[in-house]
């Protein structure tokens, strides 16, 4: 929707998640289980939306792409960040952290190392620094060369993760244990968890000027 332009449909089943900050590219995908389960992106020249499958994992696994981080200056998309997830025995699904980045013209997939049995990618920012969760602890995984990133740092305690980063990928947020809290980065290392006042229990989001919003 468009405050100039009004309401427009799309025309595929399933979910948006995020978008750039040109308002030209839209995450998201349908979950239909299995082979059916797909990532997409929705790009716009301006006049015609046009729907792109994201590449995923062979054997049939589900998959999610949550968010995506824009170029400072363009606003263009750079980075999109999600999961895919393996179906174990019974209904039990296993997450693994995934990113797609730009390459020749479209998007390449990017299996990222896990300090666990699973993981997610929550949020993005531009510079490449991907937050979320892995072994049921908060985790923060860095850019290491192009289109490479190192093992997963883990910030926070059991059932703790991160749900939100700045455009600057230095200030994060989310959740420690029962906790709303925030971690910085000072260029070489992460501090935190920085628990915020207030009682609150998770934090979901941060803008540019340091405001997190918590519940």
């Amino acid at each position: 929707y468009s405050l100039t332009t009004g309401l427009d449909t799309l025309g595929s089943a399933g979910r948006g998640f995020d978008i750039s900050a040109d308002g030209r590219t839209i995450v998201g995908g349908a979950a239909g289980g299995g082979t059916n389960d797909t990532a997409y992106v929705y790009t716009s020249d301006g006049s015609v939306w046009t729907r792109t499958n994201l590449p995923k994992d062979s054997g049939d696994p589900l998959v999610r792409a949550r968010s995506v981080a824009s170029d400072a200056t363009t606003g263009a998309a750079v980075l999109i960040g999600g999961n895919v997830s393996f179906r174990l025995k019974g209904n039990a699904l296993s997450l693994r952290p995934r990113l797609w980045v730009l390459a020749g013209g479209g998007w390449t997939f990017v299996q990222l190392g896990l300090g666990g049995t699973d993981g997610e990618v929550l949020d993005v920012a531009a510079n490449g620094v991907a937050v979320g969760s892995t072994g049921n602890r908060a985790a923060v995984w860095m850019p290491n060369g192009t289109n490479s990133w190192a093992a997963p740092a883990l910030l926070g305690a059991t059932a703790s993760e991160l749900d939100g980063v700045n455009t600057a990928g230095n200030l994060a947020v989310g959740t420690d244990g029962a906790h709303a809290a925030y971690w910085t980065y000072s260029g070489t290392a992460w501090s935190g968890p920085n628990v915020l006042p207030g009682g609150c229990t998770s934090a979901a989001a941060v803008d540019d000027g340091g405001r997190i919003v918590v519940n």
